[in-house]
């Protein structure tokens, strides 16, 4: 049975070691394996199905079950057994161990687009910045030096406060003429 097939990297990238190279190492019979599993997993707690999975027999092409462990479960189920199979269980964990994760290689594309996300994070920590600044002139009466950026330039707070009061003046009228919000825009804007 080849490494590959007895290690398991989940999503989480925890590292797992199978009941069937258990039994391997160990000299077991597999269900013997998954029996002593089932009985660790009651005692201690744990949901049976959490670990529990199925493969396919390549030679006779029928479904097995088998459980996946992680380091703790493993040496946990192994301290019954004799010396001689924990110290081989020991060994196939050190040697999993050694196995460097694999890094993830980005491509040009990605390197790039992880650029201008960086990019985008300095420019909205500047903006947020400059609104908390805003915020702070404006709680200590200095709005006057607040300024709003625009296509046309700058305006400042007391300014756009004068055009919304102004627009709502506006609808406030068109609506006392029967107008809509939108023919009140249309009317403001010829």
């Amino acid at each position: 049975m080849s490494a590959a097939n007895m290690l398991d990297i989940t999503n989480s990238s925890t590292k797992t070691m199978s009941s069937r190279e258990i039994a391997e190492l160990t000299g077991k019979d597999h269900r013997n394996v998954t029996r002593d599993i089932e009985k660790m997993l009651t005692d201690i707690g744990e949901g049976v199905l959490k670990f529990e999975q199925t493969y396919t027999n390549s030679q006779n092409g029928q479904t097995y079950r088998e459980f996946l462990l992680p380091k703790d479960l493993t040496i946990t189920l192994v301290a019954g057994y004799r010396s001689d199979l924990r110290l081989k269980i020991v060994r196939r964990w050190m040697e999993l161990e050694s196995v460097p994760e694999p890094k993830p290689s980005l491509n040009d594309r990605q390197r790039k687009a992880i650029s201008i996300l960086r990019i985008a994070e300095d420019e909205a920590a500047a903006f947020i910045r400059k609104r908390v600044n805003d915020a702070v002139l404006v709680m200590q009466g200095h709005e006057d030096l607040v300024t709003v950026p625009t296509p046309s330039g700058k305006v400042t707070p007391k300014q756009m406060r004068e055009a919304v009061g102004l627009f709502r003046s506006l609808q406030y009228v068109n609506k006392l003429s029967g107008m809509d919000k939108n023919n009140a825009l249309l009317s403001a804007n010829p």
